[in-house]
């Protein structure tokens, strides 16, 4: 059974092969020993008498050329030497995660396990959110629409769906976000508020009748999540969507069957 190594570390451990790859994929760049207070990283302090037992060794002034695909084949002495500082090296990071935080980073140690995880991973991703737009309501699409900022009312929900799965193979987590987020239903009924004129922005502020919700889209939503303004909450969905409480006719005649004589009597009292 093959080994999984999924850390730089597991690497070192078992004296793999060391591959570093290049942001740019091109080019070459001459690396020097790291200092760090009186030293260098990764460089032993040797004697001249330590020197003369061993073959090879580095020293402030060693030098390493990297490029693509430069690799480091660890049960060498050598290699496994000049990797312990070239590690240390500033344009170095050990994963593509770390280069995207460093600047000056040049070069990132490639684990094929990790890169196999992370595009499974994005696979995933797009699946779970390509799953939500096709499940979907078409009657929804505009306002998904809306919560990525793009105002496509008035277009065909065939438009608008091609944009969501677009939008899905190009930024799944936020799809998954706007789908699956436990302030959606508030951010759909706000959008439909403000639309309908129930909720105004007057003088910077999202108002409803004398309450203040807030200043910004963000602020409004989490006034509104606050359980302490459920009941204006409440009144804000009655006036966006009446249909929602009103009841089907028949549901009334049958309610009406449904009561008693006495019932009746107190009814009309």
């Amino acid at each position: 059974m093959s080994s999984v190594f999924k850390t730089l570390k597991d690497l070192e451990d078992a004296n793999r092969v060391v591959t570093l790859k290049s942001v740019f994929k091109q080019g070459k760049t001459t690396v020097m020993p790291a200092r760090r207070g009186n030293g260098y990283m990764g460089i032993k302090r040797l004697s001249d008498l330590d020197k003369q037992k061993l073959s090879y060794w580095a020293d402030s002034d060693s030098k390493c050329t990297l490029y693509e695909g430069k690799t480091f084949d660890l049960s060498n002495e050598e290699h496994r030497i000049d990797w312990e500082w070239v590690k240390h090296c500033p344009c170095v990071c050990e994963s593509l995660d770390d280069v995207q935080k460093t600047p000056g980073a040049e070069f990132y140690v490639h684990i094929e396990e990790i890169e196999s995880d992370k595009a499974l991973s994005k696979y995933d991703l797009v699946y779970t959110a390509e799953t939500y737009v096709r499940e979907d309501s078409s009657d929804n699409y505009a306002l998904r629409a809306r919560l990525l900022s793009v105002n496509m009312d008035g277009d065909s929900p065939k438009m608008i769906k091609n944009f969501l799965l677009d939008q899905a193979h190009l930024n799944p987590k936020k799809i998954i976000e706007i789908y699956s987020s436990k302030n959606t239903g508030l951010r759909l009924m706000f959008i439909k508020a403000v639309d309908k004129g129930v909720i105004r922005l007057d003088s910077g502020m999202y108002r409803y009748g004398m309450s203040i919700l807030g200043t910004t889209e963000d602020t409004a939503i989490a006034w509104m999540a606050n359980s302490e303004n459920k009941s204006i909450v409440d009144e804000i969905h009655r006036e966006t969507e009446p249909e929602y409480f009103a009841k089907p006719e028949n549901e009334i005649k049958d309610s009406e069957k449904a009561k008693t004589p006495t019932t009746k009597a107190r009814t009309k009292k």
